[in-house]
């Protein structure tokens, strides 16, 4: 529990200092993707012990959102936070993963409001309408996402397996809070897509770790939602079982994690999803074991990351005026950075938190 709440306090520290705005790495430009994921972590520990400052950031954070929807030439677009130069309404990338991300975060935060909340409210129609926008404007027949657009042009003939993923994570409890039948239909397509896909190696933006770790949660947010009876149940456990879970406990060292400790940005997701396999499927012997080496792993590089924190007074973009003479020592400076990175990873923060309390993290938690 400890680490859980320092990442949600790290967290909620950095945005209460620097505002919604806030970037880990002054070349990533404050992805907006990133603060979905932390946002999630520092709420779902919110659910296990609540703070006032988690809340208010994450209102904060939603507020500022809601705001820069529909600056990237279309009304029902979020923006990413890439900054990209837009040409007749056209961005020069805009991606339906990203979003996805940012929508799940969103309705995250409403659940925590009042259902007459004003604020509530908007966040629930913010998301209908960039979900009524994506299914319009970006699904082939079958159903399945593409990927947006990308040099100005719009990436709309083939399926995008981490756009399916990201918006089946926010379709099902869209439905959920809605009612709305279109969206559990729209979910289910991509279910049964995602379902069906197995090409878990294709680097095509992603990698083998990406790929399994954002279909995998995606995949078990399907079967949170729907009836152990249904036919794509089955078919989607075995899809798990078989090409990420599989794939997870035989590479363990291998293919990631290496050296004992995370080696990829989506190694913590994954983590997640060893756990979720043992809530939701079965309490595999291999699974358990896996899944508890990589807890100590991440436990052993967040107490060196947390000590480096603390000792170079380091938060957020307050990074730069804090630790300009480390910027003399190039490899000081980076370490710092990636330091500052650890502690306040969404990613990380989720799966400290899902091993203490799988209920809290959301959507599992509704």
């Amino acid at each position: 529990m400890n680490y859980a709440e320092k990442i949600s306090d790290e967290i909620a520290k950095t945005l209460n200092m620097n505002g919604p705005l806030w970037s880990l790495w002054e070349e990533w430009c404050s992805q907006a993707f990133q603060q979905g994921h932390a946002i999630r972590a520092m709420l779902a520990m919110n659910r296990i012990k609540p703070k006032e400052i988690y809340l208010d950031m994450a209102k904060d954070w939603a507020v500022m959102t809601l705001r820069l929807q529909g600056t990237q030439g279309h009304p029902d677009r979020y923006n990413m936070g890439y900054g990209e130069q837009i040409k007749n309404g056209v961005p020069r990338s805009w991606f339906v993963a990203d979003c996805g991300t940012l929508a799940v975060a969103l309705l995250d935060v409403a659940s925590f409001l009042p259902e007459k909340d004003k604020l509530r409210n908007e966040i629930i129609d913010s998301v209908k309408r960039f979900a009524d926008y994506i299914i319009k404007n970006w699904t082939l027949k079958d159903g399945s996402f593409t990927l947006g657009y990308l040099n100005f042009e719009a990436q709309e003939k083939e399926p995008y397996h981490c756009a399916n993923a990201q918006s089946n994570l926010f379709l099902w409890p869209l439905w959920k809070v809605t009612g709305d039948a279109i969206y559990r239909e729209q979910a289910l397509k991509a279910t049964q897509w995602l379902a069906s896909w197995t090409d878990y190696d294709c680097p095509y933006w992603g990698s083998p770790v990406h790929n399994r770790a954002y279909n995998c949660e995606s995949l078990f947010t399907s079967l949170a939602h729907i009836d152990k009876n249904e036919k794509i149940y089955r078919k989607v456990v075995e899809n798990i079982e078989k090409y990420i879970i599989r794939w997870a406990t035989e590479n363990f060292e291998k293919g990631w994690f290496k050296n004992g400790v995370p080696a990829h940005a989506k190694d913590p997701l994954l983590v997640m999803n060893l756990l979720l396999y043992k809530k939701y499927i079965k309490a595999d012997p291999i699974v358990v074991n896996t899944a508890k080496k990589a807890l100590k792993g991440i436990e052993k590089v967040l107490d060196k990351s947390f000590k480096s924190v603390e000792k170079h007074n380091v938060s957020g973009m307050a990074l730069a005026s804090n630790t300009s003479a480390a910027r003399k020592d190039t490899d000081l400076f980076e370490n710092i950075l990636l330091n500052k990175f650890y502690v306040t990873d969404g990613l990380t923060g989720m799966a400290m938190v899902f091993s203490n309390d799988p209920d809290a993290m959301y959507p599992f938690s509704n």
